[in-house]
């Protein structure tokens, strides 16, 4: 696209380029905020996990978060990214935020570049600007999208990926082209590799191949298509399987072997109970994933007005009476992350579905296109629904988001705590070390396995305890529920206590830090 056609694009475009740069500007008033605030609304745990191994792997150390032991905890993708920022960014600082405020940009940019890739996508539905404008307002305003992609996670990179793909797909499916199912195949291989749960989405592009084209004459594409993308995928699997004998991270696994052990110490191992679990976790998770819509009640009203659309609509709409479109299938890609982590592995977090809200602005501006050309829908209209959405924004940050993770500011002063009063060779384990990683001047030492794989051997070993001694960790820092529950079947010891003296309690949140003794 040469210059002209961009300066065309954008007078045609201008009301919701508009909305794109307001989001953009209002990530970045917010990238160079106070490392307090950032650590106590934004920024969790885990991007912490991101940044320290970026940082060792640039000093020479190698994808280790502790300095020692090596991890496969994290997508690769991001990783990359991360490196060049360390490098120019850090100064070799304990606790240097410069870096970190670099990565904000980044992520930033990547929902800009999110935000013109959905305005291509929903001008396929509409060529009206208010709705479109409406869609990415739906977007980029929503409070609890707005945290997830300042977080300084992965989360950026995946849903610019997955809006891409789902971009591809489109074209893929108006002219499926060898170009076009090509380049699907790097978009998607890309895709995976951000993270490595979006092969669901993938795999349900493939299966609507299939069922465009039937297995004879879709195969060849299928086989392009997945072919390209594990050019891309398959080194870092193969990496996986020659350092530390599995396919999956250490991440992926470790979270799930602790949630399904804590059915077991809670109840014994029953089928009932699992199966229990199961429902619970899938009935938590919908009712976590509804709040983070941020207006559920405008969602589900308009969700009913299209699922009575596609039933009772005119019958070119209705979806029984037409090819499915490909959006369709991309979307059970996102019902089957859902299945695979909420109801199998229990291993849910806030990150996890925020694709939803990707295909909720898509189908807000299909609806709202198909409705307008049936029932009349003023400018004002829109307007109204725009300023009620934005009102029920306000009040599910106000419910949910402020401060949302307050207590991290305690894991700050624990690692403050740390340097302050324990020797320079001391080395200490905690289970969410990623913040104490990061700010601290000693070793830290991750315990939970999502980044640290010999941890994990020792919980597959239940045997948690013997690790700690071996490792020479000194001293212990955490939450009680650690201790006492969460990981009370993996210590290899019949009261973990016992071998260890309260030193002190730190902060609101009463962080405990003990003595092995």
């Amino acid at each position: 696209m040469g210059f002209s056609s961009c300066t065309q694009y954008a007078r045609s475009n201008l009301l919701p380029i508009l909305v794109i740069v307001a989001g953009f500007s209002a990530s970045l008033l917010i990238v160079f905020a106070p490392a307090t605030f950032l650590v106590a609304n934004l920024i969790p745990d885990d991007a912490f996990y991101y940044f320290q191994i970026a940082q060792n792997i640039v000093h020479g150390v190698g994808p280790t978060v502790d300095g020692v032991n090596f991890t496969n905890g994290y997508h690769p993708l991001w990783l990359l990214i991360l490196l060049p920022i360390f490098k120019f960014f850090s100064s070799g600082v304990v606790g240097d935020v410069t870096p970190v405020h670099a990565v904000l940009v980044v992520s930033a940019l990547l929902n800009a570049g999110l935000g013109l890739v959905l305005l291509r996508i929903v001008s396929r539905y509409t060529q009206s600007a208010w709705i479109a404008s409406l869609a990415l307002a739906w977007w980029f305003f929503n409070p609890f999208n707005f945290y997830e992609m300042m977080s300084g996670l992965e989360t950026p990179l995946s849903l610019f990926l997955i809006s891409l793909f789902v971009l591809s797909a489109i074209r893929v499916s108006e002219n499926d082209s060898r170009e076009r199912l090509a380049a699907t195949g790097v978009v998607g291989g890309l895709m995976i590799l951000a993270r490595l749960d979006n092969v669901f989405f993938f795999i349900m592009f493939l299966a609507y191949l299939w069922y465009r084209g039937g297995f004879r004459e879709s195969l060849p594409k299928i086989i392009l298509v997945g072919g390209i993308a594990s050019l891309f995928v398959l080194p870092w699997f193969i990496w996986n399987w020659v350092t530390f004998g599995m396919l999956l991270t250490s991440s992926s696994i470790a979270t799930t072997l602790v949630n399904h052990q804590l059915i077991i110490q809670d109840h014994g191992p029953a089928l009932f109970q699992t199966l229990k679990a199961a429902v619970y976790e899938t009935d938590y998770t919908l009712r976590d994933i509804a709040v983070r819509m941020g207006a559920p009640s405008v969602v589900f009203t308009f969700f009913g007005m299209a699922l009575g659309w596609l039933t009772f609509g005119p019958k070119k709409y209705r979806i029984w009476a037409r090819p499915v479109p490909v959006e369709f299938f991309i979307f059970g890609g996102f019902i089957l992350n859902f299945i695979a982590n909420a109801s199998i592995r229990w291993a849910a977090r806030t990150w996890y579905f925020i694709p939803l809200n990707l295909f909720l602005a898509m189908g807000l501006a299909w609806l709202l296109n198909e409705l307008r050309g049936h029932v009349p829908i003023r400018k004002w209209v829109i307007a109204c629904v725009l300023l009620l959405t934005l009102g029920l924004f306000y009040v599910g940050w106000s419910k949910h988001l402020r401060n949302v993770l307050v207590h991290q500011r305690d894991s700050v002063a624990a690692a403050e705590w740390i340097n302050t009063n324990l020797p320079k060779d001391a080395v200490v384990g905690t289970f969410n070390s990623g913040v104490e990683t990061y700010f601290s001047e000693r070793r830290i030492v991750n315990l939970d396995g999502l980044v640290n794989n010999k941890a994990l051997q020792a919980l597959r070993a239940r045997d948690l305890m013997a690790y700690v001694k071996n490792e020479r960790i000194e001293y212990l820092i955490d939450w009680e529920v650690y201790f006492a529950y969460r990981f009370k079947s993996f210590w290899g010891v019949p009261d973990v206590f016992k071998d260890l003296t309260l030193v002190q309690t730190l902060g609101e949140s009463e962080l405990r830090v003990y003595k092995v003794k």
